[in-house]
């Protein structure tokens, strides 16, 4: 679900001897086709497109009225230096156009986020999808390295499809903590993220010491479904989860993932290697089993294990749950 929004596309053809010599010579009158804009330092800004372009300076608008220092055209990449620093995890919006060799024009609006130069190591160490009222889906968060979240962008799918994203703000994070995020409930309906400081009492589910952080509209499918967290969201990927309730089917549509939806999000996370399977595709037998657990049996990672396999992840014994604390070895 990338930002961009195309409103102006403009091809070099006018008057009917033109449309013959088009014709006759089978120019090119395709627009530039636009791969991806993103940051890649703390100034700097890429926009990567299908051909060999170039920027026209004059089109360009800012939102946020950020100033360009220089602009290199490399092939298909455009790199524009800002003039000053963007702030880590910062939502900005411009204005852009782009023109290959023959003239084709392409003008677009893009969202693109400050690039965080400080990004902690962390992965997806514990969670539930069957929460209940009081027990709300809950996903944890175990920081192996320290840093700053700033932009850290947490996906109920992947970035390119998802239900649901919760992007960071500026939190920094030490080595050794679990940040538990969960989703609003009829109970506890009101958001609350924890910045400084981590223990505001704020509900009974309140844990003291650790960094809650309750979000709206994160609800999790109770049955397929991929978890992700991305450096940015429009980044690259840190940590991936894969879970199903059902078993391999051969019967069934979508591999028995149920939704395709589902099925491609999966795909493309195995396409990338962030998850890893018997074979060239995933099933449901290469994913982490949810048919057992419950509210308080959650899918534990096993002592920080990162294979992107099933092979890392136990259910729990009943009320082993440990959100926000080491995780319990005692599977069901």
């Amino acid at each position: 679900m990338r930002n961009f929004i195309f409103f102006l596309v403009t091809v070099v053809l006018v008057g009917c001897d033109n449309f013959e010599t088009v014709i006759n010579q089978q120019l090119d009158i395709t627009p530039p086709f636009l791969n991806n804009v993103d940051t890649v330092t703390v100034n700097k800004l890429e926009i990567i497109s299908n051909e060999d372009i170039t920027f026209i300076s004059e089109s360009y608008i800012s939102r946020e009225g950020l100033l360009i220092k220089s602009i290199n055209s490399q092939g298909s990449k455009i790199s524009i230096e800002f003039s000053s620093d963007l702030i880590p995890g910062k939502e900005y919006l411009s204005e852009f156009r782009i023109e290959d060799k023959n003239r084709n024009t392409l003008s677009f609006i893009s969202k693109f986020y400050g690039f965080n130069p400080r990004l902690p190591n962390l992965i997806i160490n514990e969670f539930i999808t069957k929460g209940s009222k009081t027990n709300p889906n809950k996903v944890e968060l175990y920081i192996k390295e320290g840093g700053n979240l700033s932009g850290v962008t947490l996906f109920n799918g992947t970035s390119s499809s998802y239900d649901s994203i919760f992007i960071f703000p500026d939190i920094e994070v030490t080595a050794g903590e679990y940040i538990v995020i969960r989703t609003v409930s009829d109970n506890y309906p009101t958001p609350c993220i924890e910045i400084d400081n981590i223990n505001i009492e704020h509900d009974k589910k309140f844990i003291q010491g650790v960094r809650d952080i309750r979000i709206d509209n994160f609800k999790l499918s109770s049955t397929n479904g991929v978890i992700s967290i991305y450096d940015s969201p429009f980044g690259k990927p840190l940590d991936v989860v894969i879970y199903s309730k059902n078993r391999n089917d051969d019967t069934k549509n979508n591999r028995n993932f149920g939704l395709k939806k589902t099925l491609d999000r999966i795909d493309e996370v195995s396409d990338i290697d962030m998850w890893i399977g018997e074979s060239e595709y995933l099933f449901p037998d290469d994913v982490i089993y949810i048919g057992d657990s419950t509210t308080t049996r959650s899918l534990n990672r096993v002592g920080f294990n990162d294979q992107n396999s099933r092979e890392d992840w136990i259910t729990v014994e009943s009320r082993q749950s440990s959100f926000g604390f080491v995780n319990s070895l005692l599977e069901y």
